[in-house]
């Protein structure tokens, strides 16, 4: 027989990913042909989301995540709080839990990881925080304005300390003693 079979279309062709995690089938025909491809929509980008430049020692911030298709548009069904494993490459500075909790607890500088892996494929987003050092400030005891003053010989002025975090306004930072 002189049939030839045609392949429509028949040239390379662009199957787009959807919004919607999981697998799907797309089914093709031509010339009396069929094939059918399995292909799993998945996220092109995790970001991390709520992530402050730096935190006050002893301060706390709840980092949420969004996985992302190529557009920008979030991916569903996801569920930051049970689809993502958080982490903290420095828990001297910066501690975050299970459920994206991070805390303040020394000085210094982190990079908080969040990972999804689903349908075969992992994906990160990160986010780098900033501990704020505290600071010493010394105030005069009766005025409780920042010292600066000259001493003369053989007076006395009363002094207090107040530990403070490098905000501004100053923000206190708590009991010191």
């Amino acid at each position: 027989s002189d049939y030839e079979p045609e392949i429509q279309p028949p040239a390379p062709f662009e199957v787009t990913g959807g919004t919607t995690l999981g697998a799907t089938c797309i089914q093709l025909s031509g010339g009396g042909v069929d094939a059918t491809v399995e292909v799993t929509v998945v996220g092109d980008s995790l970001v991390v989301l709520n992530a402050p430049d730096t935190l006050n020692l002893h301060a706390t911030v709840q980092l949420s995540a969004a996985l992302l298709a190529d557009d920008g548009t979030p991916v569903t069904p996801f569920d930051p709080a049970t689809d993502i494993a958080w982490s903290s490459d420095n828990e001297d500075a910066l501690t975050v839990d299970e459920n994206g909790l991070v805390t303040a607890v020394g000085v210094g500088a982190a990079v908080i990881t969040a990972t999804w892996t689903d349908f075969g494929v992992t994906q990160t987003g990160t986010a780098t925080i900033t501990v704020n050092a505290p600071t010493l400030e010394i105030v005069d005891s009766s005025t409780g304005e920042a010292y600066s003053d000259s001493l003369f010989i053989l007076t006395s002025v009363d002094l207090d300390a107040n530990l403070i975090n490098p905000t501004d306004p100053p923000a206190d930072f708590g009991p010191f003693d």
